[in-house]
């Protein structure tokens, strides 16, 4: 086994469950038979396992030859399969332990399907509100953009690395007699609804704002690297004292349930974006199907700088150009809306989304074979962001870089800083991440 390093890498990613499912040996929440006779194997198997019933054991490649399959046959087999195989193990594993459940077994209460958000580098000493919304296999924090799934709770909680969190999950599920079963009203799971019925709602909404280079925020676009003009032109808006007048009137002639559905109203009927006054909408097929605000008040804290709307799915800004690009064309990920501006009034094709640890699911495919830079910012939340983007997108076959940017410093610093050189637009080249310690 020293003597092929390929195969090596290979079983330090697997365990054996998802030869086990291969081979019609894998049952949920995580049982696992042996391949030869079929009993079910007893708790402690990870990448070795042994069978009570007719003591046979080994590895991954003995669990495949267990069932006649020759070496050579079964090397290959994990080889092609091992990061598809990988990101299935995890998946399973995930639905395994769910997170309301995994949060009852560290001692996390929950309040009304949030708990306290277990980042809390972004918060202020003491806030002991809970701000982290529970989803069934996630976690995620509206205060800070905090995301991560029971992997990164489970290490964050007893500081352990990820491939100590691998085995004592692993071990937790192996304990489990049956699958588990989560109370609806403890998660937020589907509680989100694609915002493309409301399209035209959402342009009639930015109609009523005035063409942004004649707004006082123009000042502060510049100030962030941002060209207004092509601001403006992506779709950019900002909210004056009259044009959320108009938002308001506007919003009156609609039935109170079509616009709260929109996400657009709080209870009070007021718009919801209204203290973030600069925003920032996303295309999708030709339709504008989510906004996100941003507020441009000096000394508003972190946590309080953004606004999305309420219910609305997220989605990507920059789909549009991402579609029209060509597949040679890099494509740079951008945490976050400014950031995406900065980056697309360089000409680059670039697409925004929401806070660093932030991952979706259904426009993923469209990097697929594509050269992905991530340009997140250059801090603990940014480094752990960049693990689970390209964890995400390893069955996708695209090769992730991602930008160096200085210590401490976001898309944006950098660019005004290159600005302030002479060097506008002229970015560090990209670099390769390094290996994840598993």
């Amino acid at each position: 086994m020293s003597t092929d390093p390929p195969l090596r890498q290979a079983l330090s990613r697997l365990g054996i469950i998802a030869a086990a499912r291969h081979i019609g040996r894998f049952e949920q929440p995580m049982r696992v038979g042996c391949p030869r006779c079929g009993d079910r194997l007893p708790a402690g198997w990870s990448g070795r396992w042994n069978c009570t019933s007719c003591a046979c054991g080994g590895d991954q490649v003995d669990y495949l030859t267990s069932t006649g399959l020759s070496f050579p046959a079964a090397r290959n087999l994990l080889l092609d399969n091992a990061t598809s195989w990988s990101s299935w193990e995890k998946e399973a594993l995930r639905r395994a332990l769910p997170m309301p459940y995994l949060l009852g077994r560290l001692g996390i209460p929950l309040r009304h399907g949030r708990i306290r958000c277990p980042d809390g580098s972004m918060h202020r000493r003491g806030d002991v509100t809970p701000s982290c919304a529970v989803y069934p296999d996630a976690v995620h924090c509206f205060a800070c953009g905090f995301h991560t799934d029971i992997f990164g709770v489970w290490a964050r909680m007893r500081s352990v690395e990820f491939r100590i969190s691998w085995l004592e999950l692993l071990a937790l599920a192996q304990e489990l007699d049956g699958p588990v079963t989560v109370n609806p009203g403890l998660v937020r799971g589907g509680g989100t609804q694609d915002g493309s019925a409301y399209a035209e709602l959402y342009g009639a909404v930015l109609d009523c704002c005035e063409p942004l280079p004649d707004t006082p925020v123009a000042g502060y676009l510049a100030g962030r690297a941002i060209n207004p003009v092509l601001a403006g032109e992506f779709g950019v808006r900002w909210v004056s004292n009259p044009g959320l007048g108009r938002i308001q009137r506007l919003l009156g002639q609609y039935p109170a349930e079509f616009v709260a559905a929109a996400g657009l109203v709080e209870g009070d009927g007021l718009f919801v974006l209204r203290q973030h006054r600069l925003i920032f909408p996303a295309h999708q097929d030709g339709k504008i199907v989510w906004l996100q605000g941003r507020s441009t008040r000096e000394g508003v804290a972190k946590r309080w700088r953004w606004r999305s709307l309420t219910g609305i799915t997220p989605c990507p800004l920059g789909l549009p150009q991402l579609l029209d690009a060509t597949a040679e064309e890099p494509v740079h990920v951008a945490e976050g809306p400014t950031d995406w501006l900065a980056m697309a009034s360089t000409g680059r094709t670039v697409i925004g989304v929401p806070w660093a640890q932030a991952i979706a699911t259904w426009w993923l495919r469209l990097l697929a074979g594509r050269r992905v830079v991530l340009c997140h910012d250059a801090d603990d939340a940014g480094e752990l962001g960049a693990q689970l983007w390209r964890e995400r997108l390893r069955p996708f076959r695209a090769t992730v870089q991602r930008l160096p940017l200085p210590p401490g410093t976001d898309l944006c610093d950098c660019l005004v800083l290159l600005q302030s050189q002479g060097r506008p637009g002229e970015l560090p080249a990209p670099v390769a991440l390094p290996e994840p310690v598993e």
